[in-house]
């Protein structure tokens, strides 16, 4: 690397599909629940920008 600054950015973009889970039991305040994930798709982007320097 040079001596100086460099900026660069990046993207990042992803998909996840997530299928119907099973009947699970959770325990809010002391009662109990039977509780199901539905199924989803789930979309996702990130970016930024970088700043590298050398002296």
């Amino acid at each position: 690397m040079y001596t100086g600054v460099s900026v660069g950015g990046f993207v990042n973009v992803g998909l996840e599909h997530r299928f119907e889970g099973d009947p699970e039991q959770v325990t809010v305040d002391g009662k109990l629940y039977k509780v199901t994930l539905p199924e989803a798709n789930i979309y996702n982007v990130t970016g930024g920008i970088q700043l590298l320097w050398k002296f």
